[in-house]
């Protein structure tokens, strides 16, 4: 190979790595205007685009920005518990699930979607599987 494809090839796979870190980049901070929702739509993108760092990053934003909202807060912590699953780190996701199982036996748990906490029972059943 001449010197002047191979210079090509390299300035080629210079490119192409540089383009990959800046896409899984995670941002430096985050708007205080930002919701929540969009913080998980962000998490979910993220996911989708094999961004496993920003995904956690953004679940976790949310987690913080939804304190006082007990379903927001559910959701946000089950979706980023759901992503350690699918990620098979089964070590973080099972301690948020079996606190998010028991938060159901709690009064305020009559207004928590009963959907979730299925899904939270499917993702403990599939980690004592593994």
């Amino acid at each position: 190979m001449n010197s002047k494809k191979l210079f090509s090839l390299f300035l080629f796979c210079i490119i192409l790595l540089l383009c990959f870190i800046s896409c899984n980049s995670i941002p430096k901070e985050i708007p205080e205007n930002v919701t929540p929702e969009q913080l998980l739509r962000n998490a979910q993108e993220s996911f989708d685009k094999l961004n496993y760092k920003a995904a956690e990053y953004y679940y976790n934003a949310a987690i913080s920005r939804t304190i006082s909202n007990p379903k927001m807060l559910l959701q946000a912590e089950f979706e980023l518990a759901h992503m350690y699953v699918k990620l098979k780190n089964y070590k973080k996701a099972q301690p948020i699930l079996q606190r998010l199982l028991e938060s159901y036996n709690a009064p305020e748990a009559q207004a928590y979607p009963q959907s979730y906490k299925k899904l939270i029972e499917l993702d403990l059943e599939k980690i004592q599987q593994n």
